[in-house]
């Protein structure tokens, strides 16, 4: 699954940054529908300089991407 990420990336001509790759793999192994500030929390203890801005801004890349989509609950 990552691979295929690293792919898009690639032909979108946007980096695969570690951020994204780490929220990425947060959101896929999530068993709910993360929020945003769901995601902060999850991926705070393995990158603690991360802020909620480069959260929101990595998902906002995943969706330009298709890789991910914002779901309205």
């Amino acid at each position: 699954m990552l691979d295929g990420l690293a792919v898009k990336c690639r032909i979108a001509r946007m980096n695969m940054t570690p951020q994204r790759r780490l929220i990425y793999k947060v959101v896929l192994e999530a068993d709910d529908h993360p929020s945003p500030e769901t995601v902060f929390r999850r991926v705070k203890p393995q990158m603690p300089t991360l802020s909620l801005a480069t959260i929101y801004k990595a998902l906002d890349a995943l969706e330009e991407l298709g890789v991910v989509r914002e779901v309205s609950i």
